[in-house]
């Protein structure tokens, strides 16, 4: 049985930026690209990155006191 796959875009206001973080940091393969978005393999899912700079306003957010995630079975707190 094969899992299912999801494609998901989101806005970004640097390309460049997203390139690196996707593709060198968290080291999705690139695929297609164009001058307002770029494809990346997320684990065998098609993120895609749009350039869309006025959808990037800071997130009006409250504070948050305490925190807890896991990242590769690792406990992170804040």
């Amino acid at each position: 049985m094969t899992r299912p796959r999801f494609h998901l875009a989101f806005p970004v206001d640097n390309l460049e930026a997203a390139r690196r973080f996707y593709g060198d940091v968290l080291g999705c393969p690139m695929g297609r690209t164009s001058d307002h978005w770029i494809d990346f393999d997320f684990l065998g899912h098609q993120i895609v990155a749009h350039l869309a700079p006025e959808e990037c306003e800071k997130a009006k957010t409250g504070a948050v006191t305490c925190w807890d995630a896991r990242w590769g079975g690792r406990a992170i707190t804040g």
